[in-house]
């Protein structure tokens, strides 16, 4: 059995949907745009995961990698969820009423202008 971290694991499963969903291993780029990593990261955690032996590759080669785990071994991939919190029948989404949200604040623009021989003139918009 092959021996890999839960976030070795994601690497691995998405590797592995992604070569049977196009027929050829996804780039670094699209493995770091997949799991919301970025590319030195992909590059590092590949390394570490040929070290272990659960992946080849050929270095400068690209869309190298083969995945050596065998598929029964390999964890399903589940895309992220967004980063909203899901709705639970405990935890019924917020809204907000239009008609009880406070009124805006004045807004002051301030503009400094600086003028010939170190002069400055301010003006002041709003109410």
């Amino acid at each position: 059995m092959a021996d890999f971290t839960p976030t070795q694991g994601r690497y691995l499963a998405f590797i592995h949907a992604y070569a049977g969903l196009h027929g050829r291993p996804p780039a670094e780029a699209e493995i770091a745009a997949a799991l919301c990593v970025s590319p030195p990261s992909v590059n590092q955690m590949v390394k570490t995961l040929e070290k272990k032996g659960l992946v080849l590759r050929h270095p400068g080669q690209p869309r190298s990698l083969r995945i050596l785990v065998p598929e029964d071994e390999i964890p399903p991939w589940k895309r992220r969820r967004s980063a909203t919190s899901p709705e639970r029948p405990g935890n019924p989404p917020r809204r907000v009423d239009a008609t009880t949200a406070a009124p805006p604040a004045n807004l002051y623009v301030v503009s400094v202008f600086l003028t010939g021989a170190g002069q400055r003139e301010v003006r002041q918009q709003g109410d």
